[in-house]
């Protein structure tokens, strides 16, 4: 069946942010005295949301019993959140591939939305400065209220917002939440090999269809 509406996650997907997301997260372990992290750390701890991002990135850095750690932890996130809501763009470009690919399932007139856990006050500026060519019909972040991937909510509401049954719609995304997801709502997932995971990674929780250029997500929308 031809596809009405596909769903993007962000980080790894749309945007590479790994450089903005590991520059913000190294000025806040600095400012509480911790030593910083690789972008490959980054790109593993992130795609569950800021606070988990900030928690796994003191865990590997402290150990198990370090005295207030979750005290530690608040205060990183905190600064995470106060830098990267003035640096959030540094370095983060759309893949290679993912203009094209918009354009055309534009042309298609496909409904295009985004779904990520990245913060709402980070997506709003992704949206409006890398994404706004696109009038995407619907980008939803997190925010208060709003249950994370892979809860089913945020994509269920985004079907019934676009009338998108699940047969009519599909999951792109980089990360295992992003699988699950579309799992949970009965929608078919493209997974994404240029970003934060590796395949195998992916494949531990059951992701079985993969691309590795944006442009292969065409031959999953149908006639």
């Amino acid at each position: 069946m031809k596809k009405k509406l596909v769903v993007f996650d962000l980080d790894g997907t749309l945007v590479d942010t790994s450089y903005g997301l590991n520059r913000s997260m190294n000025e806040a372990l600095k400012k509480n005295g911790l030593s910083p992290i690789g972008i490959d750390d980054t790109r593993r701890f992130v795609g569950n949301g800021i606070k988990t991002y900030a928690k796994r990135a003191v865990d590997s850095l402290t150990k198990e019993n370090y005295p207030e750690k979750d005290r530690l932890t608040l205060s990183v996130y905190n600064d995470f959140v106060a830098d990267y809501g003035k640096n959030a763009l540094d370095g983060s470009t759309l893949y290679d591939g993912i203009d094209e690919t918009l354009v055309e399932l534009k042309k298609r007139n496909v409904k295009l939305s985004v779904l990520t856990n990245k913060a709402q006050f980070a997506t709003d500026l992704f949206a409006e400065r890398l994404l706004s060519k696109y009038c995407f019909d619907r980008i939803v972040g997190q925010s208060d209220g709003l249950p994370l991937k892979p809860s089913p909510d945020g994509l269920i509401g985004i079907m019934k917002e676009l009338n998108a049954e699940a047969d009519e719609t599909l999951m792109v995304g980089d990360g295992e939440t992003d699988f699950l997801t579309a799992k949970n709502c009965g929608v078919e997932c493209v997974s994404a090999l240029w970003g934060f995971r590796e395949k195998a990674d992916l494949e531990k929780f059951g992701a079985n269809i993969f691309i590795a250029h944006p442009n292969e997500l065409l031959r999953y929308i149908g006639d």
